[in-house]
């Protein structure tokens, strides 16, 4: 089975970190927050063996450029599957 190096820009972990702030401070939750990171960054990690399970985004120019997305709970993760990577970019919606 072919696996896939998964990449994190900058950017979302910066929006992770901003997530997880938002819940355990704003929201009294570092509990949840934690989970919340946890969750998301599995679903991220398994994208190594099945890049293409999500869907692309179906307007231009996104289209066009490959971008995937994965809804999960209040939040969407959205990808670019490459050759032998995906970099992954989460921001909420």
């Amino acid at each position: 089975m072919m696996t896939f190096n998964v990449e994190i820009t900058d950017d979302a972990l910066q929006d992770l970190s901003d997530l997880y702030e938002y819940i355990a401070v704003n929201l009294h939750s570092p509990m949840n927050a934690g989970r919340q990171l946890k969750r998301l960054m599995a679903e991220i990690i398994l994208l190594d063996t099945f890049p293409k399970r999500y869907g692309i985004i179906d307007t231009e120019p996104l289209k066009k450029k490959g971008l995937h997305f994965m809804p999960m709970n209040n939040y969407t993760v959205f990808y670019i599957r490459k050759r032998t990577t995906c970099d992954c970019d989460q921001y909420a919606v």
